[in-house]
C-alpha cells in the first residue's frame, strides 16, 4: 500500500506524458519520438519527485512512528509473559 502511494504520482504523470507523446506522434509522424521523449520523461520524473518529497516525508514519519509503537508494544507484551 506505502509503495502505490509513493509510485501513485509518478505513474500518473508518465501515463499522462505517454498519451500527449502519442498525440504528438500522430500529428507528427516524421519527429522521432524516442529522441524527444527521452529527456522530457526525465525532467517530469524529476520535477515530480521534487514537488512530492514533502508528500514521502510525512509518509516516512508515519512508517517510524508506527514502528516505534510496534517495538514499544512488543516489549510491554515480552515483560507482561515474563519472557
Amino acid at each position: 500500500v506505502m509503495a502505490f502511494k509513493f509510485a501513485s504520482p509518478i505513474i500518473a504523470a508518465m501515463l499522462i506524458l505517454d498519451v500527449g507523446l502519442g498525440v504528438l506522434v500522430r500529428a507528427v509522424p516524421q519527429m522521432n519520438i524516442f529522441v524527444v521523449g527521452f529527456p522530457i520523461k526525465i525532467a517530469l520524473f524529476l520535477l515530480v519527485m521534487i514537488l512530492g518529497t514533502d508528500m514521502i516525508i510525512n509518509n516516512y514519519e508515519f512508517i517510524y512512528d508506527k514502528a516505534v509503537e510496534v517495538i514499544i508494544n512488543m516489549e510491554r507484551l515480552f515483560t507482561i509473559t515474563g519472557s
